[in-house]
């Protein structure tokens, strides 16, 4: 049987007992706490590392992100790891600076704040509307206030049309303080005076109209043109140089008067024309003269006589004049064998050959056939006061057949033949040439584009330029000059001055004395067409040319006609050098090829492909028109485009130095004679 405990048996525990034990326990609880505290301040002290903050500006209020910190003025005690200040101060940006405190007993840092902006009120005298530039940068239109200007030393420029810049170095203090520049410009120009004679012309100032003279006016400082026109006068044209502030007084300019001009003709027409001393082209020409005075006006064409006439002209006034050449007259005796040849004078039927002619003194051609003689064809120019007489032999058509062919046999060897003049001509099979320079490659011209020939038929290409004595045998009385008191005509130097048609003509002439078929198709003194079956004489193509001046063993391809450096070898061609008697071109440093113009052919060793001077000497004539940018595609035997203004120039000469034009894919163009150009031939060999 369980006990009962009588409820009785216990008192109930009062809230007067309870606070009397409460009161009993607090003293203890005070002691525990004051004792935790104090040991945890002795784990703080003992634990923490002191960091000494700098500030500036030194009032800066500083706060630290920290739970546990103690700050003794300048210097806080935290614990080891990252904490944050922040610190802040009137007119300058806040800072929040992460900082790790590391185990360091004492530490320091550092806060800087950076400035606010700051304004700068802009004062201009005199007041003028301009732009403010701030280390480089536009801060806007002034006169007036400029905002936000970052505190520091600063660079500032003022630009106001017409005046000079205004530059100063400022000291922004920033916090959004508003400090004051005052800016005095000074003029950018001076005062121009002057007036004309007479008056009321206009003043241009740098194209632009300003008035009439007499005139003053502020122009700005630098270079100007000034112009004074006035109707009837001429335009009276001067550069001056304008200081700020110093004023130009011209006086007084006098205006000549107005030219007149004059349309000169003559009869017949291309007759050279002179005033004076000053050459003016060819009739008909219109010409500006002075109407002050009197000019003389001199006509000179070959094969007439020569016709001077003094004219007056009126200012700003165009007159007339024309004047008809008499034709300068001479003989020429034509005596033939067989009697009854025939005869062409300039492509005209003149009838039986041996006859006494009068023909006014210009090389005129002349054509003697018969059925079954080979046709005779030669330049001939009757002299004044001089009969001349030509004793001709016509050779039957078998019999100059036989004899060129009995001579080619005589004087050729295995790949080569001679020409009826003595050229040696050399035998080369083609092949594939690319033509130009590419892109990224030194030197390269706009002109030497790339593309690909394919040389299909084989062709013979002559070893020396053609010279003075072999033209000669064409043409007897060419005269190739001379330069800076040089001679150029010497027998075995290249012939020279000599147009692109005068060498196709030499080349139809050598091609009828060696029984081939002519390739150039020429009708009363023009070219008409070409035929491109035939095996005579002709000119090199572009591509021929290129294609043999570069040495074919090289790979990759040779960039001179020697190889590749720059500049060339000793004794390597004839270029323009230290010895050269041209005073205007840019010549080879230490190079000395011992010719002051043009040397005999040969003179230098030969190419790779046995041939000579395609470096230097002369520049040469080739077959094709010009064209600036021949077809990229790739093309067959390509003998130039069909037509075009002017011949294509390959080649450097006795003039030429640079890395430019002494390469091989150098090309350039001419319509005209030259000193340092002439030409070599080539053929078909079919």
């Amino acid at each position: 049987m369980k006990n009962k405990i009588d409820a009785a048996q216990f008192k109930p525990v009062t809230n007067k007992a309870r606070l009397k034990i409460n009161l009993a326990l607090s003293p203890l609880l005070l002691f525990v706490f004051a004792l935790s505290l104090i040991i945890l301040s002795l784990w703080f002290v003992l634990t923490a590392r002191s960091i000494n903050v700098i500030t500036f500006p030194p009032d800066a209020e500083v706060t630290l992100d920290s739970w546990l910190k103690i700050n003794l003025g300048n210097n806080w005690l935290v614990r080891p790891g990252d904490h944050l200040f922040s610190v802040s101060a009137a007119g300058y940006n806040d800072l929040a600076y992460p900082y790790q405190v590391t185990d360091a007993r004492i530490q320091k840092v550092q806060l800087s704040l950076t400035p606010l902006p700051g304004d700068l009120e802009i004062i201009i005298t005199p007041e003028n509307t301009g732009e403010i530039f701030i280390d480089n940068n536009s801060y806007g239109e002034v006169p007036g206030i400029v905002k936000n200007i970052p505190a520091g030393l600063r660079q500032a420029r003022i630009e106001v049309d017409r005046y000079l810049n205004y530059e100063v170095e400022l000291q922004i203090r920033g916090q959004g303080i508003q400090e004051k520049l005052n800016v005095a410009l000074v003029p950018a120009w001076a005062t121009l005076t002057l007036t004309s004679s007479p008056v009321g012309a206009d003043l241009y100032v740098e194209g632009k109209l300003i008035g009439k003279t007499p005139q003053s006016y502020q122009v700005l400082q630098g270079k100007r043109q000034i112009q004074l026109r006035n109707e009837g006068y001429k335009t009276w044209d001067k550069e001056i140089t304008v200081t700020a502030g110093t004023p130009i007084n011209m006086g007084v300019v006098p205006l000549a008067k107005a030219d007149g001009s004059v349309i000169i003709n003559s009869t017949p027409s291309g007759a050279t024309v002179s005033v004076g001393n000053n050459f003016y082209g060819k009739t008909p020409a219109q010409v500006s003269l002075s109407p002050t005075i009197k000019h003389r006006v001199s006509l000179m064409k070959e094969g007439y006589k020569d016709i001077t006439q003094d004219i007056a002209v009126e200012s700003a006034k165009t007159s007339t004049l024309s004047l008809t050449l008499e034709p300068e007259m001479s003989s020429v005796n034509i005596i033939v064998v067989p009697k009854d040849a025939q005869m062409l004078i300039d492509g005209r039927f003149e009838g039986n050959a041996n006859r006494n002619v009068r023909l006014p003194t210009h090389p005129h051609e002349f054509t003697i056939f018969r059925e079954g003689f080979a046709t005779y064809r030669t330049l001939i120019t009757p002299r004044k006061g001089i009969e001349k007489r030509y004793n001709i032999r016509l050779k039957t058509e078998e019999f100059a057949k036989r004899e060129a062919e009995q001579k080619r046999q005589k004087d050729n060897r295995e790949g080569y033949i001679t020409t009826f003049s003595g050229q040696e001509m050399k035998l080369f099979n083609g092949g594939k040439i690319t033509l130009g320079t590419k892109e990224n490659l030194k030197g390269r011209r706009a002109n030497e584009v790339v593309r690909d020939v394919i040389l299909e038929t084989p062709f013979y290409f002559s070893t020396k330029e053609v010279t003075n004595s072999q033209f000669r045998e064409f043409l007897g009385n060419h005269d190739s000059g001379q330069f800076g008191g040089e001679s150029l005509n010497e027998a075995d130097q290249p012939v020279a001055s000599v147009s692109w048609f005068e060498s196709v003509l030499y080349c139809n002439w050598l091609s009828r004395r060696d029984g081939l078929e002519k390739f150039y198709l020429i009708k009363y003194g023009e070219l008409f067409g070409i035929n491109t079956e035939a095996n005579g004489y002709r000119l090199p193509t572009e591509a021929e040319w290129e294609f043999l001046s570069r040495p074919k063993s090289k790979e990759p391809p040779s960039i001179f006609p020697w190889g590749s450096e720059y500049p060339p070898p000793q004794k390597t061609g004839n270029f323009a050098d230290k010895s050269n008697s041209n005073k205007m071109v840019k010549k080879l440093k230490d190079y000395d090829d011992s010719f002051a113009v043009a040397s005999p052919v040969g003179s230098f060793q030969k190419s790779m492909n046995d041939l000579y001077d395609m470096g230097g000497n002369t520049a040469e004539w080739v077959h094709d028109f010009y064209e600036a940018e021949p077809p990229t595609v790739t093309s067959y035997n390509y003998l130039g485009p069909s037509n075009g203004k002017s011949r294509t120039v390959k080649g450097s000469s006795w003039m030429s130095s640079s890395y430019e034009e002494l390469k091989s894919s150098y090309r350039t163009y001419s319509d005209a004679r030259r000193a340092d150009l002439g030409f070599r031939i080539a053929r078909y060999a079919r």
